[in-house]
């Protein structure tokens, strides 16, 4: 989407990853966990979905396997969608002009971006964007939901008894 971003290169130091032996580790870190739930394993990465007081957690690693998870969180329908390349994960509200609609993959793609269709108009959205770019919905753009990327200790500290997806 931006090909003339610049990046900072400091000399070449960012060719390996400087936190991989935390990644490795099962302790939860310097400030640890106060409220251990054991669902998951406490380094286990999740996109955290919140709105008002209903919260979600989907493990990255199961969304591998299902890149367009529609669901809801509450009463709001949503859509997850996540691409491993990049281990990008993001969330939608489901629901257009009062319409709430489904989403699948297309084998379509942008350049580097994902299609997704709905199946009920069958409108084209790029996924990162959320931007309808065919169909019925031209021009609309989905109201993206605010997805947290965090590891299962630090988001069931502050989201104790969170939904698990």
């Amino acid at each position: 989407m931006h090909p003339d971003t610049l990046v900072l290169d400091k000399d070449g130091s960012y060719r390996s990853e400087s936190y991989s032996s935390y990644y490795s580790r099962t302790t939860s870190g310097v400030i640890g966990e106060s409220n251990p739930d054991q669902r998951l394993n406490r380094k286990e990465y999740v996109l955290g979905v919140s709105a008002g007081s209903n919260t979600k957690a989907y493990a990255m690693r199961n969304l591998v396997d299902e890149s367009i998870v529609n669901d809801s969180l509450g009463v709001i329908p949503m859509v997850v969608y996540y691409k491993s390349n990049s281990s990008t994960a993001l969330a939608y509200e489901r629901l257009v002009d009062g319409q709430e609609v489904t989403f699948l993959k297309v084998d379509l793609t942008d350049g580097p971006l994902t299609r997704l269709m709905d199946q009920e108009t069958p409108t084209i959205w790029q996924a990162f964007t959320g931007r309808a770019i065919e169909g019925l919905f031209k021009g609309t753009i989905l109201t993206r939901m605010t997805p947290h990327h965090a590891f299962w200790f630090g988001w069931t500290d502050y989201y104790p008894g969170t939904e698990l997806f």
